[in-house]
């Protein structure tokens, strides 16, 4: 029976381990080939407390102010409540006020709270398709900016309402 050399890449008669070094060897001298690779150690160190770790790359850094692009502009955002506390606290960083709706208003409220809006934002993924389709038949008829948010993460309401606004401003302006 021939056995490869992983090294070499030759093939060797299987024999019995004789180095010394192999702990299994000078317990047991049953199996056929032993196989040793010289790898270097790596020494070890014991580690240091953890104190000495909590004061290093803990330094300060520099707060960034948010910018206010969202001043005195009230946004309704049309479905996903279980993050509507989230969405409310990044709107209200950058000076906006925030109101909720779930899209299954009667059609009298929903549209009492997209003409209060300066811009809607529609949550696809969790509302249902009357509500979609009523609040966007509404917002065009009251000329109310809306934008359609396809994720549920907090930066992507910020980026969809700015956005929406901004191609607002700028269909208004080309009139």
């Amino acid at each position: 029976m021939l056995v490869e050399n992983t090294r070499s890449g030759t093939f060797s008669p299987v024999s019995r381990c004789t180095r010394n070094r192999c702990l299994l060897c000078r317990q047991q001298a049953i199996h056929e080939v032993c196989y040793h690779q010289d790898v270097k150690r790596i020494p070890y160190h014991t580690p240091r407390p953890a104190s000495y770790y909590k004061g290093q790359g803990t330094e300060e850094l520099e707060e960034v102010p948010i910018p206010q692009t969202l001043k005195g502009k009230t946004v309704l955002i049309i479905g996903m409540e279980p993050k509507k506390a989230d969405y409310r606290d990044r709107i209200e960083e950058r000076g906006g006020e925030m109101i909720w709706s779930s899209g299954n208003e009667e059609l009298e409220r929903l549209d009492g709270m997209i003409n209060k809006a300066d811009v809607v934002v529609i949550m696809k993924l969790y509302m249902s398709h009357r509500g979609s389709k009523q609040t966007v038949k509404l917002c065009k008829e009251l000329d109310v900016p809306f934008g359609v948010a396809d994720t549920l993460g907090n930066e992507t309401i910020i980026n969809t309402v700015e956005t929406t606004i901004i191609q607002h401003q700028l269909k208004v302006s080309r009139r």
